[in-house]
């Protein structure tokens, strides 16, 4: 069964475009808005399982219509579209729920396999936008003991992954804590399995969603 999309997309010219894109992937685009409040109205008649969401709408805008749709409808899946590397916005998306993160300059190979990583239930975040986030290393900082004792983390294993959260590679965790690699290795994964998540970007996402990491 091929996937239901339906996009929302402020820009006549790049609403076409997506919806090429998706015609020559086989996906039924089974409708559009061009603003937020139009897209929540209109979902439950359309039924689809993604909305592809630009980020920047008039009216209310994709963040905030991410934040509805996965309130009224949590089985629908929402990928972000953007055209500006902005570390707030990809932040507040995946606190909003989002599923994934495209630059509007995306392939078809590359919208393709956004698609099929959330539909698979995992998370797709856009090379191009994670290169510019690694780079962004905002003042977090940790979750209450309360939080951290419920997931059974230990302290060192939340100070590990605020700096993950932080983009912090293995080898940049090692010499900021003052711990060999391998034992950045251990701790990560023990992050992993204590979050029941498969990789570093879903733990992150995670984290960012539950406000793990404020």
């Amino acid at each position: 069964m091929s996937s239901r999309v339906f996009i929302v997309e402020d820009e006549p010219v790049v609403m076409m475009g997506i919806a090429y894109l998706l015609e020559q992937l086989g996906m039924e685009v089974v409708g559009d808005s061009t603003t937020g409040e139009d897209a929540l109205n209109l979902l439950a008649s359309t039924r689809p399982s993604i909305v592809l969401m630009d980020v920047l709408l008039p009216g209310i805008d994709g963040i905030e219509t991410t934040r509805l749709i996965k309130q009224n409808f949590p089985g629908v899946y929402v990928i972000m579209l953007t055209s500006l590397e902005d570390e707030q916005s990809f932040f507040a998306s995946f606190a909003a729920g989002a599923d994934g993160y495209c630059c509007k300059s995306m392939n078809r190979v590359e919208l393709g396999l956004a698609i099929a990583a959330v539909e698979n239930g995992g998370v797709w975040i856009d090379p191009a936008v994670a290169s510019c986030i690694a780079t962004y290393h905002p003042q977090n900082s940790v979750a209450g003991v309360s939080d951290r004792k419920e997931l059974g983390l230990s302290v060192r294993e939340f100070e590990v992954l605020r700096l993950m959260v932080d983009g912090l590679s293995n080898k940049e965790i090692s010499e900021r804590l003052t711990i060999t690699i391998d034992t950045v290795k251990t701790h990560v994964k023990r992050i992993l399995a204590k979050l029941r998540v498969s990789d570093r970007t879903q733990a992150c996402v995670k984290a960012i969603r539950e406000n793990l990491i404020s």
